[in-house]
C-alpha cells in the first residue's frame, strides 16, 4: 500500500469516526430534549445509487435530507425494536428539523432486523414500500414507516404479523398493497435487509 492510499484510508476512517460520534451525539442530545413535533416526514428524500463515504451501498435504501450534505448519519433500525420506536418519536423529529431539513446532514436508513421472528419480514415490507414510492412519492414511505412504528406494542415483539403490516400498507396514502405484495413475492429474497 503506497503512502498516498494510507493517508486516504486514514482520512476515510477519521471521517467515519467523526460521523459516528457527531450522529451519536446529536441522537443522544435530541433524545434528552422534548421533541417539538410528534412526527416527522423529511422535506427531501431520494432514491440514491452508489455508496456513502464509508462504502455503504445506497441503492434501494431510504435516504432523507440533501444528497450532497457534508455529514451522513447511518440509522440502523428494526420495526420490532422499542428503542427504535422511541428514537422515531422523540429524536428523529428534532434531528430532521434541525439538521436534515437544513441540508447539514443526510440520513441513510439501514434495516437491522434482529429483534424477533418477524423482524426480517417487516424489513422486506419496508424495502418493498420504498421501492414502490422512492421515485414518485418518497413521503409516502415515511408515513408508512411512522405508521409501522405506531403499531408497535409495549413489548416490542408480539404485535408484528402479516395482518398488521398489510393494514399499515392499506391505510398509507400513496402505497398500493398489490404492488408491495408483488414485490414481496417476486423479489423478497433479493431485497432482504
Amino acid at each position: 500500500m503506497d503512502n498516498e492510499s494510507k493517508i486516504t484510508r486514514r482520512r476515510a476512517l477519521l471521517a467515519g469516526g467523526a460521523t459516528t460520534v457527531f450522529g451519536g451525539g446529536i441522537a443522544y442530545l435530541a433524545s434528552r430534549s422534548e421533541s417539538s413535533s410528534p412526527t416527522y416526514v423529511p422535506e427531501s428524500s431520494q432514491s440514491s445509487d452508489g455508496t456513502t463515504g464509508l462504502g455503504i451501498e445506497l441503492a434501494g435504501r431510504p435516504v432523507a435530507g440533501d444528497a450532497d450534505a457534508p455529514v451522513d448519519i447511518y440509522y440502523w433500525t428494526d420495526y420490532l425494536c422499542p428503542f427504535c420506536k422511541k428514537f422515531e418519536t422523540e429524536t428523529l423529529p428534532d434531528i430532521g428539523e434541525n439538521y436534515l431539513d437544513t441540508g447539514e446532514v443526510r440520513l441513510v436508513t439501514l434495516l437491522y432486523p434482529n429483534i424477533g421472528e418477524y423482524s426480517m419480514p417487516a424489513a422486506v415490507w419496508s424495502r418493498c414500500v420504498w421501492s414502490q414510492v422512492a421515485d414518485s412519492n418518497p413521503a409516502a414511505f415515511w408515513r408508512w414507516h411512522e405508521a409501522a412504528f405506531d403499531e408497535q406494542a409495549e413489548s416490542g415483539k408480539d404485535w408484528a404479523d402479516e395482518e398488521t403490516f398489510r393494514g399499515v400498507t392499506e391505510r398509507t396514502d400513496g402505497v398500493a398493497v398489490s404492488e408491495v405484495e408483488s414485490c414481496r413475492q417476486n423479489r423478497g429474497e433479493d431485497i432482504r435487509a
